[in-house]
């Protein structure tokens, strides 16, 4: 199947969250995913069952005691949005966003090891949902994590709103910025079709020892 170009560019919130907090630097994948409707590498060792059961867990531990303490609740499908921008989209979907007296507490659960990039994640939904559908409310983050850990995300400067900005702006533009191909960036691509991954060099030393 031929990747296709997407009628207008489309964003992800977790196509940019390592490119903001510096853990990936491939801004191009990110481009490409947001201009076109591209088909996945299959990952096989990837046990998308078990990290459901785990991420799953988390939020429904999450949403239990939020609402015995007098917090109504929006999860997944129900907190999800879009905003559409002059000449492109950015969606995404919380985890989870509790709403109690004039505050919403949004929150991302996180089963694998910590990331800056999970606090970003956490902060272009606090940007974002005050455009959408969560109107005239105190925002305040948070990343869940095993065995109760709660990482509490602190209010979004306008620093960050601008970095936010500048990264859809980046991965939606006309023109692509340039691969950065490596062995770390493209481990975990999806990108079937990228015609930069990286493949480790290998030299023929045959009939030298």
């Amino acid at each position: 199947m031929a990747d296709t170009p997407r009628r207008r560019p489309y964003v992800y919130v977790t196509w940019i969250t390592k490119l903001l907090s510096g853990e990936s630097s491939c801004w191009w994948a990110a481009w490409y995913k947001s201009t076109y409707k591209y088909e996945k590498r299959p990952d096989d060792g990837f046990d998308s069952v078990g990290w459901n059961k785990k991420h799953d867990a988390l939020t429904d531990a999450r949403e239990a005691e939020l609402i015995a303490d007098g917090w109504v609740t929006r999860k997944e499908d129900a907190a999800e949005f879009t905003l559409k921008g002059a000449g492109a989209d950015l969606a995404g979907k919380p985890d989870l966003v509790g709403l109690k007296d004039g505050t919403a507490l949004v929150i991302d659960a996180k089963s694998g090891k910590p990331k800056k990039a999970d606090h970003w994640q956490v902060l272009i939904y606090m940007f974002a949902l005050p455009m959408s559908w969560l109107k005239s409310h105190t925002l305040v983050g948070e990343v869940v994590r095993p065995d109760g850990i709660r990482e509490d995300v602190r209010p979004i400067t306008a620093a960050e709103r601008e970095q936010i900005i500048a990264a859809v702006r980046k991965v939606t533009a006309k023109e692509p910025p340039a691969p950065d191909p490596g062995p770390r960036e493209c481990r975990f691509c999806d990108i079937l079709h990228c015609p930069t991954r990286y493949v480790k060099p290998e030299g023929d030393a045959r009939g030298m020892w």
